[in-house]
């Protein structure tokens, strides 16, 4: 009786297993169907289906914050820029007491184009926008504040080009 129980397991596992396919992986240059296909390009389809599979995060470059210096006496500054396209943004930093007021615009250098401010960011890291091509902010924390500038990707044709920007602080 005791030898029972061993053999119904026995006759079980090899039963379950008749039904089943063995997996194997195929060789390069073959399919699942193991019809044998050119090898040449193996190591760039195999790339391609990895990058479909597994997208990578998309890689940007972060961009450097551009320091404004107000000329000695004045309150307002003008500054000429480019951007490249949509997904750049580009960052302006300056340095304010509390209690000042931020007047900001920007404009394509000629004709029209698709730029923006995009955001405000406090000394503490809070962010507050997206705005248009000028706004008006309260200044309410002393330090470096920063003023980021994109396209509007929900409005307008993508646009690269030379603009101006001009902040006064009052």
């Amino acid at each position: 009786m005791k030898i029972l129980p061993a053999v119904l397991i026995i006759v079980s596992f090899t039963f379950s297993s008749c039904g089943q396919k063995e997996n194997k992986i195929p060789e390069p240059g073959t399919t699942t169907e193991n019809k044998k296909q050119p090898a040449a390009n193996t190591t760039e389809q195999v790339k391609e289906n990895e990058a479909s599979e597994n997208p990578e995060p998309e890689k940007r470059e972060k961009p450097k914050d551009i320091r404004v210096n107000f000329p000695v006496g004045s309150t307002q500054v003008t500054l000429n820029g480019n951007i490249k396209g949509f997904g750049q943004n580009i960052p302006y930093i300056f340095e304010v007491s509390k209690g000042q007021k931020l007047n900001a615009s920007v404009k394509p250098k000629t004709g029209e184009g698709n730029i923006r401010i995009a955001q405000i960011i406090d000394p503490s890291g809070k962010a507050d926008g997206p705005f248009g091509d000028q706004m008006t902010y309260n200044l309410n924390e002393s330090g470096d504040w920063k003023l980021v500038l994109s396209e509007n990707m929900m409005s307008g044709e993508p646009w690269a080009g030379e603009y101006l920007l001009t902040i006064e602080i009052k």
